[in-house]
């Protein structure tokens, strides 16, 4: 019984004091973060406006068309069933109406392709870029790198990321952001590692941003009125400055999340 209990207490020293170095591990200064994100992107200026651009852009045009054919769907329920009222109330009048719904549905399975099978391998090359801009001069080509290395299996791993954000959100908009943000450094690993298996992906995400998600939002937050500023100026200091500035920041936030998971797994090992 005695021995049970030494057991017991042994574990349980064990487990506060992995909880306690994570605490004293995983801390990290917001402003000390975007800081180097700053100087990262500015020593290779123009590259990373174009690359941020080129990410930006195809995330605007997917958004657009997803949102435009769902704004045209519902216009056309609408649409229709007033045309179809106007024709039951006058039904001696020739009235002929046709609305092609055939085609807003082929623009709509046409804007998830290539979500799926381009986008979000471009946004993956996109945290590649700024993880290797971070100590070195990256290359523009580091954009494509996912269309030649694992390409299917990326597309995979993306595609069950954002299905299951997708299937969080349904059940309510606050664990829809909770999980975007469990999962947000997957792209980053796959980056890193393209034949990092699913699994492992979705395990190191979820442990790199354990007591981080919080701290990962208000990061997010702190681009807000430089956001504004964007809109204001018609997405020239976006385009200019703040959408590289915070690709950059992002990616130190991985690579300070990464190295702590590191210091972690060291001193879980040793105990």
């Amino acid at each position: 019984m005695q021995r049970i209990m030494m057991v017991t207490f042994t574990k349980n020293t064990h487990y506060c004091f992995i909880i306690k170095l994570r605490k004293v591990i995983s801390m990290w200064d917001r402003k000390d973060l975007k800081q180097k994100g700053k100087k990262a992107f500015l020593k290779n200026y123009w590259l990373c406006v174009l690359v941020a651009f080129l990410v930006g852009l195809l995330i605007n045009i997917t958004d657009f068309e997803i949102n435009w054919n769902h704004t045209m769907t519902v216009y056309e329920i609408s649409l229709t069933e007033s045309v179809n009222a106007l024709a039951l109330q006058y039904q001696n009048l020739p009235i002929t109406f046709l609305v092609d719904a055939s085609v807003v549905r082929k623009i709509f399975v046409i804007s998830v392709i290539l979500d799926i099978f381009i986008l979000n391998i471009i946004e993956i090359g996109g945290c590649r870029f700024f993880i290797k801009n971070r100590k070195s001069q990256a290359q523009g080509t580091d954009l494509i790198f996912g269309f030649q290395q694992n390409y299917f299996h990326l597309v995979g791993i993306q595609f069950l990321v954002n299905l299951f954000i997708f299937l969080w959100s349904l059940l309510f908009i606050i664990p829809g952001i909770v999980k975007s943000y469990e999962y947000c450094m997957v792209r980053f690993l796959l980056a890193e590692n393209p034949e990092m298996s699913m699994q492992e992906a979705f395990q190191q995400s979820k442990a790199m941003m354990y007591g981080h998600k919080m701290d990962a939002f208000i990061l997010d937050l702190s681009f807000i009125g430089w956001n504004i500023l964007s809109a204001v100026t018609f997405g020239l200091v976006g385009l200019f400055y703040s959408s590289p500035y915070q690709y950059a920041t992002q990616a130190e936030l991985y690579n300070v999340l990464k190295e702590n998971q590191m210091l972690i797994g060291n001193n879980e090992n040793k105990q």
